[in-house]
């Protein structure tokens, strides 16, 4: 048998960051002519191996990203309401609901059916304590002046008459000291657009005579209306013209401000936060993300920690239980688009004056309080609105789920590695995925540091860095360089390399390798949805490109594996057939999974459960005498160990479970270059009778990694 264990550990000046691989060749055979066909139904002999001790993992759901959703809060039962909202030409006839917490959704299955429709507008009716809904445009261009009731349970229709004349994309507002609901303007029949007022009071709809009506013609995407409680009045505003209304006391008002006013184009959107007296505004085709405020008569920017990504065209609503503004879903704004779908699929809280994450699509799967990466599911469900993202341990380890019921991907898992960004001159090196590896940085400007060099990628495959002005970095190799086609072990990707400066310009940043998640059931995995472990972009750095990450691994063991989903790991999130492609494997006793694959996995039926107790491992200790801070967190702004002279140093790396006379190669990597110990031709080192092997290596000066692998 053979074993690798890779320990990764980063140097700067002198710095270390560890990752554990180990990989084992295994003999493949068949006897006989296989299982019986009856079996295909049954439960078959594989095992997991999980205990169950973590429970199901479900998932939570949330609506999926769309625009012009209409939302209201729902006091009495304590849950947002969604309805509706479109992406292109695809209407929702669905209603989402919130858990007490405002955080988890479910999507319900009414009864009565209300067709899909965008710009549609919701309120809180308190007068008879149901979530009210008017008008909207549906997908057949179909102008409407419905009126709906939502009870917390099912919607019913409200035919009175009079009522409003059919619109979308108005304001909907509700004076919490009345009851009273009020609609105002939108797009009404024939593309006019309208500038009345009504009022519902519970019982019957009045056309409002006002004195002071804003002007005729308002723009129906350009103004935003919500109820002042303190000042007990309608606040509207215009962005186009840039111009503040107030109604008061059954009169509008121009309200004259001295400051910038907000111009935030158009589909905007604003509420009112009574524990602040103000009106928040935000959003918009052209706002770029800034959150106004209007108190006192007057318009002001606020400076915020963290603003949500920019957006328009979403919807929002007032968590009275909360005491926060709810704002989320819409349309992304196109400068900050890097993804191929760009609608949001998020919601986020404004309280106490700052706004923060509160639900979404992505669902971020915290690996940090599990240091060998190992959950025991009974059941794992990943729904068709979910996407599952990981939060690195600090020993950066496989993603491995085992389950003893069944594993069911409708929506996407992503282990992937970042893409690099742009080079600054500060470390925003592109991490791996979960067990995968950095990239490389950008050479520095040479009429800034004197350098061309920009750094290797990490992992056993790293990809070169450049080293004359302007020459790219390396891919990562992953196929080509170690690893397996059984995935034994499942070992992520590594980065790619860092391009080389010029004279004046910066090098590009090489992307992140793939991570890796290997998931066991002792029934059924059924991938209908996605599991990403693709390698992370190179980047352009000006005068020249980093290296794209490797593609990382994924491994799924069952009894049968199902679908008709995708399994990606691919080198740069481009085509498997470079040598930059990770790994798949598939190992069940039937596997009629159709889903697309890159690269094409290798498959069997099981080799044996996955035995991950007493794992091997390597640990860097000592680095010129200097102790190791265990674990090695890796960062390239706190380093793990720093020594005060470069040249000679002994690097001492202490093996468990790894048996004595093992061989133990160490990678030191620094800007340009990269040493590998003993030098080909050298004596081995091997581990001793102690646990541990020591190297002597002339690490030069400066930021670097060691990285350590042991194979038996």
């Amino acid at each position: 048998m053979k074993t690798r264990i890779t320990y990764h550990t980063r140097r700067g000046s002198g710095r270390t960051a560890s990752v554990l691989r180990v990989w084992i060749a295994a003999v493949v055979f068949s006897g006989g002519a296989g299982l019986p066909v009856s079996l295909a139904a049954e439960d078959l002999p594989f095992e997991s191996g999980s205990t169950g001790a973590d429970g199901p993992l479900v998932v939570p759901m949330h609506p999926v990203n769309r625009e012009n959703p209409a939302m209201a809060f729902d006091p009495v039962r304590e849950q947002l309401v969604v309805f509706g909202g479109n992406v292109s030409s695809t209407y929702f006839p669905e209603t989402w609901v919130s858990d007490v917490s405002g955080v988890g959704w479910t999507q319900v299955q009414t009864s009565t059916f209300v067709s899909g429709r965008h710009s549609a507008a919701m309120e809180w009716d308190a007068l008879n304590e149901v979530v009210v809904m008017f008008g909207g445009l549906r997908a057949d261009n179909t102008f409407l002046d419905e009126f709906w009731a939502w009870d917390g349970t099912d919607w019913s229709q409200i035919n009175v008459s009079p009522r409003p004349p059919a619109r979308y994309s108005h304001s909907m507002v509700a004076d919490p000291a009345t009851g009273h609901v009020y609609v105002f303007g939108g797009r009404g029949v024939g593309n006019t657009n309208l500038n009345d007022l009504w009022r519902w009071n519970g019982v019957a709809w009045t056309l409002l005579d006002e004195v002071g009506t804003p002007p005729a013609g308002l723009n129906y995407r350009y103004f935003e209306a919500a109820w002042d409680s303190a000042d007990n009045a309608i606040v509207l505003y215009s962005s186009s013209p840039q111009r503040t209304w107030k109604f008061k006391d059954g009169q509008w008002s121009e309200v004259n401000t001295i400051n910038d006013r907000p111009s935030p184009n158009w589909g905007f959107r604003m509420e009112y936060d009574p524990v602040g007296n103000r009106t928040i505004l935000f959003g918009g085709s052209a706002h770029r993300g800034v959150t106004w405020e209007f108190r006192n008569d007057e318009w002001f920017v606020l400076d915020l920690d963290e603003v949500p990504p920019r957006r328009y065209y979403h919807t929002s609503a007032y968590d009275s239980v909360n005491d926060a503004i709810v704002m989320g879903l819409g349309w992304m704004d196109a400068f900050t688009n890097t993804v191929s779908n760009i609608r949001n699929s998020d919601t986020w809280t404004f309280k106490d004056g700052q706004w923060s994450y509160h639900s979404g699509r992505l669902f971020h799967f915290d690996m940090r309080d599990r240091p060998d990466g190992i959950w025991n599911f009974t059941s794992i469900h990943v729904p068709s609105t979910a996407e599952v993202r990981f939060i690195k341990n600090s020993t950066n380890t496989p993603v491995v789920w085992l389950a003893t019921e069944e594993v069911r991907i409708d929506g996407i898992v992503r282990v992937d590695g970042d893409d690099a960004g742009g080079n600054s001159g500060a470390d925003n090196y592109a991490e791996g995925g979960p067990g995968g590896f950095a990239g490389g940085l950008g050479g520095i400007r040479w009429d800034v540091s004197g350098s061309f060099l920009g750094t290797p990628g990490q992992g056993p495959g790293g990809g070169a860095p450049g080293v004359n002005s302007g020459q790219n970095g390396a891919h990562a190799e992953f196929m080509n360089v170690y690893g397996n086609s059984l995935l034994l072990p499942v070992i992520g990707g590594s980065g790619g390399g860092g391009g080389a400066s010029s004279n004046n310009n910066f090098g590009g940043h090489g992307g992140g390798g793939g991570g890796a998640i290997l998931i066991a059931s002792s029934r059924d995995i059924i991938v209908n949805g996605s599991i990403n472990a693709d390698g992370g972009q190179r980047a352009w750095g000006g005068t020249s490109y980093g290296g794209h990450g490797s593609g990382g691994a994924i491994k799924l063991m069952a009894d049968r594996v199902l679908g008709s989903g995708n399994l990606r790991a691919r080198g740069g999130r481009s085509a498997a057939t470079n040598n930059q492609a990770g790994r798949i494997r598939i190992e069940a006793f039937f596997r009629p999974l159709a889903a697309s694959t890159q690269p094409t996995p290798s498959a069997t039926a099981p080799i044996a459960a996955p035995d991950l107790s007493e794992q091997p491992t390597l640990r860097v200790i000592s680095v010129d005498g200097e102790s190791v801070k265990q674990p090695p967190t890796g960062s390239l702004q706190n380093p793990d160990v720093v020594f005060t002279a470069a040249g000679v140093v002994t690097i001492v790396v202490q093996g468990t479970n790894v048996p004595q006379g093992t061989p133990v190669r160490l990678r030191v990597t620094s800007s340009g270059e990269i040493i590998d110990l003993p030098a080909p031709g050298a004596p081995e080192i091997q581990m001793g009778a102690a646990g541990t092997a020591s190297f002597s290596a002339n690490v030069p000066a400066g930021l670097g990694t060691i990285q350590a692998f042991a194979e038996f």
